[in-house]
């Protein structure tokens, strides 16, 4: 069993953890600190962060309010010049005529469990689209009619679920290239929103 705590001040350092690893164990209480040695940022209202995603321990994908996608390197910790642009992603798309506004901005990006030249973008007004970086063109692209709020994988990269903000989620298919019945686990609408979704199997 692990239970954690752990106490940070304004500049988000961590001032006092404490942890107890086993029944019956003593707790045991330490204090550390984190020094910031580099920071990266990005300027303009467009570019605020919306969300992020660590790409093998190599890169963080940084998904922005723009819908554009940046990446930091972790080695050198700034910002690589490879740059996902929405408007060439949309472009990209199979389904484009389905979907004519603008996207809005990057709500989820996700590694692909079964490639890692592909990830998942998940965009603010429903528009999924399976990126395929080797090729930097994309290989699927689903619709959902309500505002997406997130994504999460099958262990085994075959489906994904999208949840919303009427409170619905949908469970996608790759290979079919379309998704189910939205399904309301808590009644009709209206309801809150899901916020977060997790896929967990009884086989782990």
């Amino acid at each position: 069993m692990f239970l954690g705590h752990a106490w940070l001040d304004n500049n988000y350092n961590v001032l006092d953890c404490f942890v107890i690893d086993n029944y019956g164990s003593l707790p045991l209480s330490f204090i550390f600190y984190l020094q910031e040695k580099k920071k990266v940022g990005l300027e303009g209202r467009l570019k605020r962060i919306s969300c992020l995603e660590l790409d093998s321990k190599k890169r963080i994908l940084v998904g922005t309010e723009g819908g554009n996608i940046y990446m930091v390197n972790l080695r050198r910790f700034n910002f690589d010049e490879h740059i996902i642009y929405q408007d060439i992603v949309i472009a990209s798309c199979n389904n484009k005529e389905d979907f004519k506004l603008n996207p809005g901005a990057v709500e989820s990006i996700l590694m692909d469990p079964s490639s890692s030249d592909k990830i998942l973008i998940g965009y603010e007004r429903g528009l999924i689209v399976l990126w395929d970086r080797a090729t930097a063109s994309a290989e699927q692209s689903f619709v959902a009619n309500q505002q997406l709020e997130s994504l999460v994988w099958r262990n085994d990269g075959s489906e994904f679920i999208s949840a919303h903000n009427d409170g619905s989620y949908i469970v996608w298919s790759k290979s079919k290239g379309s998704g189910e019945p939205p399904s309301m686990p808590y009644g009709p609408y209206p309801c809150k929103a899901i916020s977060q979704i997790q896929w967990f199997h009884a086989n782990g």
